[in-house]
């Protein structure tokens, strides 16, 4: 399903428009940006007059509104329904495009010596354009960083931020067909030790989610749009994991100040990245994005971020559970039996982090300190539960 262009557009400015941002529209030593001034009559004439273009005043009266009401902006002006102080769209917040394509291969083996058993394996893609999102508009090459022309929607159709590729699921039942033909089976004892006994397994592997790295934006940088996104710096050659796979080396003390990406950019300037591969502060002026030496860079001025919605093929850890069951009866008369039973949960004793069911718990944002630190780990440590019952 497509949106209609308003569903995209309600509430966001046409970048386009954000050429306007540099204009002065100050009456003082001060800059003011026009996109943030009144639009008055003398303030458009400015904008007209520095970039040529001549904005569509949307209905009479809108200007003299603006010289009694400071709400009333230049960049308020350009969206719809601007006779309104704000709208939103309880509709097409939850309406996409996505496409879903997978190649699905199932085993089962019927009750066979004992033996039945089923294997589910789906290798998938899921691309949409949900999620983050930048732009409801076509982005101008002037407006972003990478100096392309992207039409609307296009940059942030991607991976899907719930794409898992790799979906395993294994469950099985195996009853012990231990009798006198087995070995050892003429042995009364053995018999009454091994046969009779059902175990049960349940297992279950699927992919990392994939992560939507984004940023901070000051008042400066993705003026009017959706979600922040930063710049990717063309010079990074390396890869952004470090310190080994998602949770090495941490303890419930330290969860939550370990990193496992670099590129935390520490100052929020316009254009500029980090001077250290350490994901520590600046140590001095914040570099152009062209001279940093993180992957990420923040945005420029009025313009809208470049960096792809998943860069660099970012995902969190891959996540797994073992889990089975032991079963026995043991029948003490023809009316009367006692079942034992035992089940265990998480056998392999594996802790997911980052992922807390199906949702990223993993920090993102370039400008937090904390980012590529992890904020969860999974509390279903290797555990046993003991039963057993009597059938009358």
């Amino acid at each position: 399903m497509r949106r209609r262009a308003w569903v995209w557009d309600a509430g966001q400015l046409d970048p386009k428009y954000l050429s306007i941002g540099p204009v002065n529209c100050s009456t003082t030593a001060a800059f003011v940006s026009c996109l943030t001034a009144p639009a008055t009559t003398t303030n458009l004439a400015k904008v007209q007059a520095a970039t040529g273009t001549a904005l569509p005043v949307p209905y009479a009266g809108y200007t003299a509104a603006a010289a009694l009401n400071t709400n009333a902006t230049i960049a308020h002006m350009l969206v719809w329904k601007p006779q309104y102080s704000g709208t939103s769209d309880f509709w097409g917040n939850y309406v996409a495009n996505g496409n879903y394509n997978s190649f699905q291969v199932s085993l089962a083996q019927r009750a066979t010596s004992g033996l039945t058993f089923n294997v589910n394996y789906t290798y998938s893609q899921n691309v949409d354009d949900a999620g983050t999102q930048r732009s409801g508009y076509d982005i101008p090459s002037s407006a972003i960083g990478d100096g392309q022309f992207h039409p609307k929607n296009r940059i942030d159709r991607s991976i899907s931020i719930n794409d898992q590729p790799q979906n395993l699921s294994i469950y099985g039942v195996y009853t012990s067909q231990y009798g006198k033909g087995s070995l050892g089976g003429s042995n009364f004892i053995l018999r009454s030790l091994l046969s009779g006994w059902q175990t049960s397994m349940i297992f279950q592997l699927s992919s990392g989610l994939p992560l939507p790295v984004v940023a901070n934006c000051s008042t400066t940088q993705n003026v009017g749009q959706g979600t922040c996104m930063p710049d990717a710096n063309p010079n990074f050659h390396g890869n952004v994991r470090i310190n080994g796979k998602w949770g090495q080396g941490v303890t419930a003390a330290t969860l939550g100040s370990q990193k496992y990406l670099q590129g935390y950019v520490s100052t929020g300037t316009s254009g500029t990245g980090t001077d250290n591969n350490t994901d520590v502060a600046n140590t001095g002026t914040a570099p152009a994005c062209g001279a940093s030496v993180g992957p990420f860079c923040n945005s420029g001025d009025y313009k809208v971020g470049d960096a792809p919605r998943f860069a660099y093929d970012l995902r969190g850890p891959d996540n797994y559970r073992l889990n089975m069951g032991l079963r026995r009866t043991f029948p003490i008369n023809e009316r009367l039996n006692f079942v034992f039973g035992v089940d265990g949960a998480n056998l392999t004793n594996h802790t997911t982090f980052g992922n807390n069911a199906g949702n990223n718990q993993i920090n993102v944002n370039i400008n937090s300190a904390s980012f590529g630190t992890l904020n969860f780990a999974s509390a279903d440590p290797r555990s046993f539960q003991f039963s057993g019952r009597i059938n009358f």
